[in-house]
């Protein structure tokens, strides 16, 4: 994680060179599912937030880079009506995503854009709660284990009026979250956020 951020530091501070750097905060929330391959169990979405900063280099006219790190909340439910059975699952994490995009709009005060491209996510905390009949038990794979990185790819735009600028993506997680088990588990996410440039 350390070498990451050592990488990433000089990454930033030499792409200045490139052409116009827009640098700010961004945050605002997420709504997220889990997908597996159980046929019994449903999913159901779960809301959690996101917080971070960004970077965005315009390489020439409209082609930008826009590298950023962000904390995030996100899981799902999986759901068994039939047997009332439930598995709630909470993932926090530092996602860091690397944008490639273009300008389709470029007016006075405002542009609109859209990027996509891959996305890191180095998991901090996360938690299986296990409930039947609406009472929380043991659960009954305790093995089966979270992993503690994945990767998936986000694709969105974010419309820029003045310094602020709303965003809206989507994640399709590629890595299965699961280890030493058959079952198979993916995320999605939507991601909702409000940022402002700082410079």
């Amino acid at each position: 994680m350390k070498k990451l951020l050592f990488l990433l530091i000089p990454l930033f501070l030499g792409i200045q060179s490139f052409g116009q750097l827009d640098f700010g905060l961004r945050g605002g929330i997420t709504t997220s599912k889990l997908y597996s391959n159980i046929s019994d169990y449903n999913s159901d979405n779960i809301l959690g937030y996101h917080g971070g900063a960004f970077l965005r280099v315009f390489v020439g006219k409209h082609p930008f880079i826009q590298p950023e790190a962000y904390y995030c909340l996100k899981g799902g439910d999986l759901l068994n009506s039939v047997e009332q059975k439930q598995y709630e699952i909470k993932i926090n994490s530092l996602d860091i995503p690397l944008l490639v995009g273009v300008k389709f709009l470029d007016l006075k005060i405002t542009k609109l854009t859209v990027y996509g491209g891959p996305v890191l996510s180095f998991i901090s905390q996360k938690s299986v709660n296990y409930y039947e009949d609406g009472i929380q038990v043991i659960p009954p794979d305790p093995e089966t284990q979270l992993k503690n990185s994945s990767w998936g790819v986000q694709a969105g735009a974010s419309l820029d009026v003045l310094i602020l600028t709303l965003d809206i993506r989507h994640e399709w997680g590629l890595t299965d979250l699961l280890e030493n088990s058959e079952t198979e588990l993916k995320s999605g996410v939507w991601l909702i956020g409000l940022g402002i440039r700082l410079f």
